[in-house]
């Protein structure tokens, strides 16, 4: 990135006061700033980045980014009416200065394991640029797209969203020409109040495509089955109708395997991902990945090499137990899917340590009633429930099971060897920390 500071102020909506320089970077924390980046000084609610600005470009900072009730020197300052949109139109300016496939991954379950198989898949022909933590909101998307360099043949992008409009705004700043959305649940129905409401948040999405662009859904889904557009060009897959297609599922302690139908032909998968549920999702990066002129070798080749981000149903051997930390967030849907892969392991028993879901307003108790009554559908040797709304799911599973806080949960944490514990709940709840708590247990 190499963009004069006069042109950058342009992009901002700004105006510049200082010397000529280059903008090489863009950050808004001051303590990660290097030489030629611009400062972006955002007001949170414990700390005022343009209390930060002077620092800032004592560290080298090309120029620093405030808003018009910034008091202090002007110098090498751009001066914007709102930071975030001054952000926001930089990122899209930016990106226009590129030509090359953006993929766009939403839904209600599976964002980020869809964008992780993205990324390995298409990084078999392409030097990929994908999302990085939860650079997926309105400051971190286009905190993504400025790390875009010449280098760079594709781009995946997370999008999520809890309001309307918000992937109508993600969408303008990126400009996909592929967009995905992996399903509808019921995660922040709390700002929605239905499925249906979920679903037309959801494909706002589209509203930045063209009619040459793409939008892949998948066909499983009882909603997105229904949508028809004629303002670009719609893809299902999963189907028995559909072009892309999985058969023959079957799961072992390696993963999941299964055959691939794709454009008539059959291909046998290895999947180093445990869970019938990423098989929907690798089936819409296959279709993306046809798209994009990707060979089934070169899919398959991709497919061997995915790695998920962390708490993703992830495996954590402590002594003789296993643990299967899936808890970076969770859903009724995403909670159901991890207890019917979880109770597939060949472990001795199945526990399971179930947190609060958040965002669900008034749904709370609708919501984690549904939980427990899905809950008798499993084989599991007992669940500890841990939270509020939580009591809600506990009332109406008949299983062996207790409820308590967070804080009192390792004391009822007593498993033998060869039991498997999984370990799931909204962020929010932080429940991965009970596995530390463990391990500790166990080696004092």
């Amino acid at each position: 990135m190499k963009i004069n500071v006069r042109q950058f102020a342009d992009w901002c909506g700004g105006s510049y006061f200082g010397d000529d320089k280059i903008v090489t970077g863009v950050v808004i924390d001051s303590r990660k700033v290097t030489t030629g980046d611009a400062f972006f000084a955002f007001k949170g609610e414990r700390v005022n980045g343009e209390d930060y600005v002077a620092k800032a470009l004592q560290n080298g900072a090309s120029c620093a980014v405030v808003s018009q009730t910034y008091r202090g020197d002007k110098k090498n300052v751009i001066i914007v009416k709102d930071v975030l949109s001054a952000l926001q139109m930089a990122a899209k300016q930016y990106r226009k200065q590129f030509d090359l496939p953006i993929i766009a991954i939403t839904g209600s379950v599976g964002k980020t394991s869809t964008k992780d198989i993205m990324a390995a898949v298409l990084a078999q022909k392409y030097c990929v640029l994908a999302t990085e933590g939860n650079y997926n909101n309105e400051i971190g998307l286009p905190l993504m797209l400025f790390k875009l360099t010449e280098k760079h043949q594709a781009v995946v992008l997370e999008m999520g969203m809890n309001h309307y409009g918000e992937l109508v705004t993600l969408g303008e700043i990126a400009e996909q020409n592929i967009a995905v959305i992996t399903n509808i649940g019921t995660a922040h129905i709390e700002f929605f109040g239905s499925k249906a409401n979920i679903a037309k948040a959801k494909l706002e999405i589209t509203q930045s495509l063209k009619k040459d662009d793409y939008l892949i859904l998948n066909g499983k889904d009882s909603i997105l089955s229904k949508h028809k557009s004629n303002t670009y060009q719609t893809c299902f897959t999963g189907r028995q109708q559909d072009a892309v297609r999985a058969e023959n599922v079957s799961l072992n302690l390696a993963g999941t395997t299964f055959d691939l139908y794709c454009d008539d032909k059959i291909k046998k998968v290895s999947l180093p991902l445990y869970g019938e549920h990423f098989v929907d999702n690798v089936l819409l990066v296959v279709k993306v990945a046809r798209l994009l002129d990707l060979s089934l070798t070169q899919i398959i080749d991709g497919l061997k090499d995915v790695k998920l981000s962390n708490m993703r149903f992830q495996f954590d051997k402590i002594g003789d137990q296993t643990f299967i930390n899936d808890a970076y967030n969770a859903s009724v849907d995403s909670v159901v899917s991890s207890i019917a892969a979880f109770c597939r392991l060949p472990f001795k028993r199945h526990y399971a340590i179930l947190g609060d879901i958040f965002e669900c307003g008034d749904y709370a108790e609708a919501v984690h009633r549904e939980i427990g009554e899905k809950l008798n559908d499993y084989q599991l040797d007992g669940v500890i429930f841990v939270g509020d709304d939580i009591k809600y799911a506990a009332a109406q599973y008949k299983g062996t099971s207790l409820t308590c806080k967070k804080t009192n949960a390792l004391t009822h944490m007593h498993y033998q060897a060869g039991d498997g514990i999984l370990v799931k709940a909204s962020r929010g709840m932080a429940l991965e920390t009970l596995i530390d708590d463990y391990r500790s247990t166990q080696n004092g």
